[in-house]
């Protein structure tokens, strides 16, 4: 499936090229693809950002567990190695277990972290790269564990807010989309209209939204 739609994005991006019509990636890049330029956060850096958060909240020991998509979506995997060269290098005394890849099935999620929480008793913290946080609530709720572990994902929408202000997800990593598409539309014009070459990257600031505290 990810062959597949990388071969669409590429005949698109082909078919926009022999146009002259620029093209601008946001969310998730396409190196050496000939797009003008990209428009988003370093998920990199944000990986990094949840490692050394979450790193600062947990005791000095105990197991973490990180859930992840697709391995070939490169967010995921950006985020995921930000984030075990924070655990690693420091706080090596937690130990960060094999992400839990899933594929973005939200089945897949429920089973593997079921399975994951059903041997592990250490578990200090979650790291979720990407979808499935009505699930990982799920299946801490399943196992009491609601509130008791340090979880941290990305985005802030319906779910995440409300999973928030249950306390049951401890922060979330949101980007600033409205942002980006703004951004991504003025490059175009000042492109079409200008001839005006942007840099190749147009990075955007990381936001941390974490429980609002009663007066």
């Amino acid at each position: 499936h990810s062959l597949r739609r990388r071969q669409r994005q590429m005949c698109i991006r082909d078919r926009c090229k022999s146009r002259g019509v620029p093209v601008i990636t946001l969310v998730a890049d396409l190196p050496g693809s000939d797009r003008l330029c990209h428009v988003g956060i370093d998920q990199y850096s944000a990986g990094r950002t949840s490692g050394f958060v979450l790193g600062g909240m947990l005791p000095s020991h105990g197991d973490v567990v990180i859930i992840s998509g697709r391995t070939q979506y490169a967010v995921h995997r950006q985020r995921v190695d930000g984030f075990i060269s924070v655990m690693q290098k420091f706080y090596p005394k937690i130990n960060v277990r094999e992400p839990i890849y899933s594929q973005d099935e939200r089945e897949l999620i429920s089973l593997l972290l079921n399975r994951t929480l059903a041997s592990d008793k250490d578990i200090v913290g979650i790291y979720n790269t990407g979808m499935g946080n009505t699930q990982v609530s799920e299946i801490l709720n399943d196992y009491n564990l609601r509130g008791k572990v340090v979880y941290v994902t990305h985005e802030l929408y319906n779910t995440t807010r409300q999973l928030l202000e249950q306390r049951v997800l401890t922060l979330t990593i949101d980007q600033n989309t409205l942002r980006h598409a703004q951004l991504a539309i003025t490059l175009a014009l000042h492109y079409l209209e200008m001839g005006e070459q942007p840099d190749e990257y147009k990075l955007s600031l990381i936001h941390i939204s974490e429980p609002t505290r009663p007066e």
